[in-house]
């Protein structure tokens, strides 16, 4: 199987980050990864992906640009 990588994507490698989250947002977090029977790590790294794939840039909490 033949995996084709996009030229701006030759140079990303996947990588760890640590991050601190509220009280709240680790509480929505593990709420949600309950509700998908994911790990929180898992359910973090799906929501990051997808919110970076549908929003181009955000300002500020609540006011992303599609």
């Amino acid at each position: 199987m033949e995996i084709i990588v996009k030229e701006e994507q030759k140079n990303y490698k996947p990588v760890f980050i640590t991050i601190q989250l509220s009280s709240e947002a680790n509480k929505l977090l593990s709420e949600s990864a309950a509700r998908s029977h994911r790990k929180k790590l898992q359910e973090a790294t799906i929501r990051l992906d997808d919110h970076l794939i549908k929003f181009h840039s955000i300002s500020e909490k609540g006011n992303a640009v599609r």
